[in-house]
């Protein structure tokens, strides 16, 4: 269990770096140009039974085209990186089978 939180709070703080670090964020939901990296935070509800959720929701940004990183927090936040539009990340998660998640521009 430390160990997760361990690696969890590493990738927050590598994420955090990102967004810090990275003026080309596409705040009007559009991809970013071919290959070019950027980071989109999102609100996510419905994050309920912690680290159950997170997995949950962690899985379904990692499927998306484009991605290359997602850190999914509690109770309501996800940083994602790549070249993924912010509209293809909130329909991954909005998406999820069990339907208790929703996703909106943060």
């Amino acid at each position: 269990m430390k160990m997760t939180q361990l690696l969890l709070s590493g990738i927050a703080g590598i994420a955090l770096t990102l967004v810090a670090c990275n003026p080309k964020e596409q705040a009007d939901g559009t991809a970013a140009p071919s290959g070019e990296m950027q980071t989109v935070s999102i609100k996510v509800s419905g994050m309920t039974l912690g680290v159950g959720c997170v997995k949950q929701v962690q899985a379904a940004l990692a499927k998306v085209d484009g991605v290359s990183g997602a850190n999914v927090s509690m109770p309501d936040s996800a940083v994602v990186t790549g070249s993924a539009s912010a509209k293809d990340i909130i329909a991954a998660v909005n998406g999820i089978p069990s339907g208790k998640y929703s996703a909106s521009a943060n």
